[in-house]
C-alpha cells in the first residue's frame, strides 16, 4: 500500500488535470446541447443526422431515438471520456511503471522490502481507482444533466 500512496502521491497533479478536463467537457456540453437544441424537432432533426452517419454510428455508438438533451449528452460525452480514460490509463500505466524505474522510485521502494509486481499492482490498483473516478463523474453529470 506504501508503494501505492507514494506513486499517487508523485502523479496526484497529472490526474487532477484530466479530471478537470474532463469535468469542462462535461460542463460545457450540457450547456451546449440545451442551446443549440432547444426544441424537439430540431433534436430529431440531430438524431436522425447522428443514427444515419456511419462514421458517427463509428465513433460513439448507436443514438437511441428519443433525443432528449440528456440522452444526447451521454452518448457523446460517454464516448469521449472513454477515449480519454484509455488515453490516461496508458499514459498513466507508463508513469507509473517505466518512468518510476528510470528516476530511480523503484529501486528505493525494492530497497525496502517490496516484492518486484508490487510497483505495477500499485499503478493498476490506481488506475482502477481512477477508471471508478472518471464513472462516478459521468454519472454526476448525468443526474445534473435531467
Amino acid at each position: 500500500m506504501m508503494a501505492a500512496r507514494l506513486l499517487a502521491y508523485r502523479r496526484r497533479w497529472f490526474v487532477i488535470a484530466w479530471l478537470l478536463l474532463l469535468i469542462a467537457l462535461s460542463g460545457a456540453t450540457v450547456s451546449a446541447y440545451q442551446s443549440t437544441y432547444s426544441t424537439p424537432q430540431q433534436r430529431q432533426i440531430a438524431t436522425d443526422l447522428a443514427q444515419n452517419n456511419a462514421a458517427t454510428v463509428l465513433l460513439y455508438g448507436d443514438l437511441h431515438s428519443s433525443g432528449t438533451p440528456a440522452v444526447m449528452f451521454t452518448w457523446e460525452v460517454g464516448a469521449i471520456a472513454t477515449i480519454l480514460a484509455a488515453i490516461l490509463a496508458v499514459l498513466l500505466a507508463v508513469s507509473m511503471t517505466r518512468a518510476a524505474e528510470d528516476d530511480g522510485t523503484i529501486e528505493l521502494l525494492r530497497s525496502c522490502g517490496l516484492g518486484p509486481r508490487v510497483p505495477l499492482r500499485s499503478a493498476l490498483a490506481f488506475g482502477s481507482v481512477i477508471g471508478l473516478t472518471f464513472l462516478l463523474v459521468a454519472v454526476l453529470a448525468l443526474i445534473l444533466a435531467q
